[in-house]
């Protein structure tokens, strides 16, 4: 039997029950409960083999809500674990949790000490006690009012962001194109959000990588990237 993670990015890795070889862009990561090891699985593969899920009918966390126009892969599995975008509920606060404390956490000020033993236990049984997304819900809320850059919708487009610059970068054989794209990843790790001539330029040099993908999976979809305040420049 094997559980569903989450939903999540994937840049290089391989379905674990079809065996194409194909490299997933979107995927549900797995894991073997009997041996803990932890796969990926591409929509269509989870699907086939729903009845091998302990928890085939759970909302997991999806890290994947910074996309705006999704692919059809995105756009599946967004419908599949679809739920309400309550603060409160445990799901979306175990996506705050795992941006912020893990796939986050290379970006300055994002890893924060004070919820660390909460991301540390949820590791250890992939779930958040009543006490815990207590917790979770008081931090968030307080945290959004102060530091607004650090909402659980900010932290989402950020991610999707910074994972999508990555896979351009990856993507592009133009070295300038990618030296510019590097330049825009740090600045966007650095200060977590760019000015709107930046957004505008990789919005234009996204759609160019597209052009050149012939296969509509393999696309870049998009995304929305942090603005700064009154950018004009």
């Amino acid at each position: 039997m094997y559980r569903a993670l989450i939903i999540d990015f994937s840049k290089d890795k391989k379905c674990f029950f079809c065996k194409s070889g194909k490299t997933l862009k979107f995927c549900v990561t797995i894991q073997d409960i009997s041996s803990g090891e932890v796969y990926v699985s591409s929509k269509s593969c989870y699907e086939k083999n729903i009845d091998k899920f302990k928890n085939k009918n759970d909302n997991i966390p999806n890290l994947t809500k910074g996309v705006i126009r999704e692919n059809s892969e995105s756009q599946y599995l967004s419908k599949r674990f679809a739920i309400e975008r309550d603060p409160s509920s445990q799901i979306s606060n175990l996506e705050y949790l795992i941006l912020r404390q893990e796939k986050l956490s290379d970006i300055d000020k994002m890893k924060y000490d004070g919820i660390q033993d909460i991301y540390e236990n949820y590791k250890k049984g992939l779930s958040l006690t009543e006490i815990e997304n207590n917790r979770l819900d008081r931090f968030i809320e307080t945290t959004k009012k102060i530091y607004p850059e650090f909402s659980p919708m900010n932290l989402q487009r950020l991610y999707a962001c910074v994972f999508w610059l990555d896979y351009a970068i990856i993507n592009t054989d133009y070295k300038k194109t990618q030296e510019f794209l590097q330049s825009i990843l740090h600045d966007y790790k650095k200060y977590r959000m760019i000015s709107k001539k930046q957004a505008d330029c990789v919005s234009a040099t996204f759609e160019r990588i597209n052009n050149k993908i012939t296969k509509i999976k393999d696309k870049i979809p998009v995304v929305k990237f942090i603005i700064r305040a009154n950018s004009i420049d």
